[in-house]
């Protein structure tokens, strides 16, 4: 979901694990991996790869905050009437 962060005043896009147990730890290990990625591999924007801003804890919800970057998939596939990616799409994704 895109979100306005009001201490910042930009747009950014948040994405919400359900509160469960499996959905929480995948969410704590996609944490870890994209701290690892923005630490140690992730040359100020060289590599590509999408920049967590922080996540926090709603209800037992774990809610990451990415940089927004554009349309989610699941909004590219709604306009495009739900017709499956064409190849030259996924390789520019």
């Amino acid at each position: 979901m895109k979100v306005w962060d009001e201490q910042n005043r930009q747009i950014d896009a948040i994405k919400l694990a359900r509160n469960t147990k499996s959905a929480r730890e995948d969410a704590f290990d996609e944490i870890k991996i994209l701290q690892v990625i923005a630490q140690k591999k992730d040359h100020p924007g060289k590599g590509l790869c999408v920049r967590m801003e922080s996540y926090f804890n709603y209800h037992g919800h774990i809610c990451i905050i990415f940089e927004c970057l554009g349309l989610s998939i699941d909004d590219y596939l709604y306009e495009q009437d739900n017709n499956p990616l064409p190849m030259s799409d996924i390789q520019e994704i």
